[in-house]
C-alpha cells in the first residue's frame, strides 16, 4: 500500500471515529478541540488494542474515554467487549448497560447485553429476552 493510500485510510478511520463523539452545540460546555482530539486518540488506541487482542490496554484507554465522555455509547460498548474478553463478566454487564442508557439503538450492545445477562445474571435475562422479542 502506497503512502497516499495509507494516509487516506488513516483519515477515513479518524473520520469514522469522530462520528462517535457527541455533537456539540454553541452553548455546550463539553471538551474543547484539544480534549476532543485526545479522546479520539484514546479511542483509536483502544480500537487498535482490541483488534490485536490486547484487552488490558484497550480497557485502560476506554476507561479514560468514558471517564471524560460518559455519554459516549460506543466507548462504553467497546469497554464491555474488552472486559468480556478478560472474563470480567459483571463489569462488562455494567459497561454494556451504560452503553444502552446512552443509545438504545445499539443493536450489537443489545445482543451483548443478553449474552452477558445469560452468563452473569441469568435471573435477569428472561424478562429482557421477552422484551426484545416483542
Amino acid at each position: 500500500m502506497g503512502p497516499a493510500r495509507a494516509t487516506r485510510g488513516a483519515t477515513s478511520r479518524a473520520g469514522r471515529a469522530a462520528t462517535c463523539l457527541p455533537a456539540r452545540s454553541a452553548t455546550d460546555a463539553g471538551p474543547d478541540r484539544p480534549q476532543r482530539i485526545e479522546l479520539l486518540t484514546d479511542l483509536q488506541r483502544a480500537s487498535r488494542a482490541l483488534v490485536r487482542g490486547n484487552h488490558t490496554v484497550a480497557e485502560d484507554a476506554l476507561r479514560s474515554v468514558v471517564q471524560r465522555a460518559p455519554e459516549m455509547a460506543s466507548a462504553w460498548f467497546q469497554l464491555a467487549l474488552a472486559l468480556r474478553c478478560q472474563q470480567k463478566g459483571a463489569e462488562a454487564l455494567v459497561a454494556v448497560e451504560r452503553a444502552l442508557q446512552a443509545d438504545r439503538a445499539l443493536t450489537d450492545a443489545k445482543l451483548l447485553h443478553v449474552e452477558l445477562l445469560a452468563t452473569v445474571a441469568p435471573e435477569r435475562a428472561r424478562p429482557v429476552i421477552k422484551e426484545e422479542d416483542q
